[in-house]
């Protein structure tokens, strides 16, 4: 599509895929904050053993919003296709005896 688009029309495309680009890295910035876990200093309430004192608590990222979910969403319910609903197939009819043919017979699995 980029390849064929010429002038203001390619100037236009490519400040909309570039403002996807930004978008899509925000996002990933997201998810790693989201993974990474930051330290907090425990508040002083007397002496600390010494043992103790290479620990700190760790507490998680922040969560991804409700908007960027709703947007993930958004993106994949545009190429959601319905699925077709299959009849279903007996034993008897899946499995029954083929008396035409080169064999004669023969037994068809499906």
């Amino acid at each position: 599509m980029a390849k064929k688009l010429r002038g203001q029309k390619a100037k236009l495309y490519h400040k909309k895929r570039y403002s996807e680009k930004v978008e899509m890295r925000k996002l990933l910035k997201q998810h790693e904050e989201k993974q990474q876990k930051s330290t907090v200093d425990t508040p002083d309430q007397g002496a600390v053993p010494a043992y103790l004192l290479d620990r700190q608590q760790q507490t998680t990222g922040t969560v991804l919003s409700n908007m960027i979910k709703q947007k993930r969403k958004q993106k994949a319910g545009k190429y959601q296709v319905p699925i077709p609903q299959v009849k279903a197939v007996s034993d008897a009819e899946a499995f029954k005896v083929v008396k035409s043919g080169y064999f004669c017979w023969r037994v068809i699995y499906s």
